[in-house]
């Protein structure tokens, strides 16, 4: 945590101000350096290009119609990865966070225009309040909301190694893992490409 923005910047800072009135030369660069880093490290935009240039994630789906071609070996799945749930005041029951709700939403427009079986991916994250898991949530909303119902959730896991090591086994269970749509986003994705790929080779 120490490594990670702000705490660097604040550093660069103080060492600037310590060696103002002993090296200007060298204070006032760090100085400057330093608000200038503390600054961008709050905006929106800094962050979303250090987020692209060290994640590099994938472009977004454009050729829906291919996921829907038959494999020669296995099986497509939609998995859609949960993203956290949220208590919203206009609701009476327990809802899903913006992150769970849009990849809900998209996971089930997915499985609408390709024909292939979806699922949801979410238990309860360490140290989140007692209650349903996100699967439980995603399952009542999709069932009652948008009436395109799950045809399983995952339940169990608490993070995304777990989402990948529940889910490719469940699969495994129901017949076999062919190929894996996941459903997250864009900045999620190679850590949950990466996870599913280490859950299915395993």
């Amino acid at each position: 945590a120490l490594l990670l923005p702000p705490v660097p910047w604040l550093v660069l800072i103080v060492l600037g101000a310590w060696q103002w009135n002993r090296r200007r030369w060298l204070g006032l660069p760090l100085l400057v350096l330093g608000l200038a880093l503390e600054w961008a490290s709050a905006t929106t935009g800094a962050a979303n290009l250090v987020a692209r240039v060290l994640l590099n994630p994938p472009p977004a789906l454009q050729d829906v119609g291919r996921l829907a071609a038959p494999l020669p070996a296995g099986r497509s799945v939609i998995v859609v990865l949960g993203g956290g749930r949220a208590t919203v005041a206009e609701y009476p029951e327990a809802s899903l966070s913006p992150y769970s709700i849009e990849r809900l939403r998209y996971g089930i427009w997915l499985s609408r225009e390709t024909g292939l079986p979806w699922g949801f991916s979410g238990g309860l994250s360490p140290g989140s309040d007692p209650g349903p898991t996100e699967a439980a949530i995603a399952t009542r909303i999709a069932r009652d909301e948008f009436r395109h119902p799950l045809q399983w959730a995952e339940d169990r896991s608490r993070d995304t190694h777990e989402n990948a090591v529940q889910t490719v086994d469940l699969l495994r269970r129901q017949g076999g893992v062919g190929r894996v749509v996941l459903v997250t986003h864009d900045l999620h994705m190679p850590r949950a490409f990466g996870h599913f790929q280490r859950a299915r080779d395993a």
